[in-house]
């Protein structure tokens, strides 16, 4: 797992894409030629590898490529590769991979964030083509296919139809690019890929890797804080502290998940092989495994239960649509007893978010199945890690089911760890969901959740001093990703819902810094320390 130092965390991305291959020998990106044809060569002449007795490149192949551009269109390319014979090593434009025959070869990819890039067989996308994709998916939430046809229709208009920008493209382009910077930045290394298999799974590794970075603290805005969201204050001594808030909230996103539940209920984690899969590859046996609900009879090949009368009418009913609806309701109610668990897909639940008060999202989580306390808890638990980052932890949490929270947090903690946690976080529920669904009958709620329960919540002028519809202004953005993200695997969707929030935490961020709201990263000093709170 990836180091946690916040400062790594929230290494801030540059708009800067500039290449730096400082190694000997390198003379930076061939420039493009401003002919009909340009021409995509490696940055180097030499070999990188100076063990290497004779480091002059050789064997010189070519092969037709297009250029995406952002200002020229789609361009017709030569990519050109060159060779060491002394250590087995081909450099293409953007990569290097010695012994590329071996299964186990690895593209390693130049220091920095290239001007052009490859982004699936034959096809090379500038990264300020991609910068304008990121733009698009971030503020208009085009999908992949729509973004090309954009860029066809307005950007390449004079471009030939072999020439076509696609959505696959687009798509691969958008994930090479931000694991290229991301890396670049991030983790300050070279970017390694296999170079066997498939364009589709070639990512697959490295969007893991950056996807554990970023679960709980790895937002680069993480330990964000910023007048909007921040109260300093002195207490009657005149000692200071501050106050932050945060809201969490789950808005309705959702990938296909393995459709395994153990015997307690509790749903399978495992990302599947297949988006168009029922199980994992661990539970791949269920598939041959009778649908309806308890049975563990296999199931007859070219059906979907066992021959149990009851089970497939079941069956029997779906594959029946267009016959008379007395009869489907006559079938549905003999099997009425039964429910089928494996007809379709099983999809993942919902999102959690975690948004400052100022709008910033600090950290995503996936719930597998119904938005449980006990998710919800752990996710907190994760965003805010008490061992490690004690002065971490908000003031105040909204959270609109917070009662139950509350109830959850004294009713089943046995070792004492979650009392200790939640113990200096205030647990109020947002204005509008308390006087909408919470009963005044319900004394813990009225006791422990009630805004008003709160004196530092209200300004002396007697407004909110926190801004607790955050949450629910970043779910009118997020969820218009729905049916971009609905088929994604886990990997991606992960990935394509961090990356968006990065880049949108940086709009917001340039929004509070033009008010003079003073956005700013909490110095690891604060984040390591337990504060003092009067």
């Amino acid at each position: 797992m990836e180091s946690t130092s916040p400062a790594l965390h929230r290494s801030r991305y540059s708009s800067q894409y500039v290449l730096h291959i400082v190694q000997e020998g390198t003379s930076g990106f061939s420039p493009l030629h401003p002919g009909l044809t340009e021409e995509l060569a490696p940055p180097t002449t030499l070999c990188l590898n100076r063990t290497c007795k004779d480091r002059r490149l050789v064997d010189r192949r070519t092969y037709p490529s297009t250029l995406f551009t952002l200002r020229r269109g789609a361009l017709s390319a030569t990519a050109v590769s060159l060779y060491c014979k002394g250590c087995n090593t081909r450099y293409h434009h953007d990569f290097f991979v010695r012994a590329a025959s071996d299964p186990d070869a690895q593209r390693v990819y130049y220091p920095g964030i290239p001007t052009v890039f490859g982004a699936g067989d034959h096809f090379f996308v500038e990264s300020a083509l991609c910068v304008f994709f990121e733009n698009m998916y971030m503020f208009s939430h085009a999908s992949s296919e729509g973004i090309a046809r954009i860029y066809n229709r307005s950007l390449a208009v004079d471009s030939e139809e072999s020439r076509r920008l696609t959505g696959e493209v687009v798509l691969n382009a958008f994930l090479m690019h931000s694991l290229l910077r991301f890396w670049a930045q991030v983790f300050k290394d070279a970017l390694l890929l296999p170079h066997a298999g498939t364009n589709d799974r070639r990512l697959d590794e490295a969007l893991e890797r950056r996807n554990i970075f970023m679960a709980g603290t790895g937002q680069a805005q993480w330990a964000h804080a910023c007048k909007a969201c921040t109260l300093f204050k002195r207490d009657a001594e005149g000692r200071a502290y501050r106050q932050t808030a945060c809201v969490i909230d789950g808005v309705t996103l959702q990938h296909p998940c393995c459709s395994f539940k153990s015997a307690d209920g509790k749903p399978c984690l495992r990302s599947l092989a297949r988006t168009m899969d029922r199980y994992c590859p661990v539970h791949h046996g269920e598939n041959f495994i009778c649908v309806a609900a308890g049975c563990r009879q296999i199931r007859p090949p070219g059906f979907e239960t066992c021959p149990l009368a009851a089970h497939r009418a079941l069956e029997t009913g779906r594959k029946s649509r267009g016959k008379s609806m007395n009869k489907l309701k006559e079938r549905l109610h003999t099997a009425s007893k039964f429910l089928s668990t494996g007809f379709t897909r099983t999809w993942t639940h919902n999102e959690q978010l975690a948004v400052r008060c100022c709008g910033v999202i600090i950290s995503r989580a996936t719930m597998f199945q119904a938005e449980a306390i006990t998710g919800v808890r752990d996710f907190l638990m994760a965003t805010f890690p008490e061992q490690e980052f004690p002065g971490s932890r908000p003031s105040f949490l909204f959270y609109d089911d917070n009662c139950a929270l509350h109830k959850h947090i004294y009713a089943q903690d046995p070792t004492g760890r979650i009392r200790r946690f939640f113990a200096r976080i205030g647990l109020p529920v947002d204005v509008f969901h308390f006087e909408s669904k919470h009963k005044e009958a319900d004394l813990v709620c009225q006791t422990h959740c009630n805004p008003a329960s709160f004196p530092d919540l209200m300004n002396p002028n007697g407004t909110w001093a926190f801004n607790s519809s955050a949450a629910e202004q970043a779910n009118s953005w997020i969820k218009k990703y729905k049916q971009i993200v609905r088929e994604m695997n886990a990997l991606r969707y992960d990935f394509f819902l961090d990356e968006m929030i990065a880049l949108r935490n940086e709009f917001i961020v340039e929004g509070l810094q033009a008010k003079d709201l003073l956005p700013h990263i909490v110095p690891d000093e604060v984040l390591t320390s337990v504060e003092y709170l009067p």
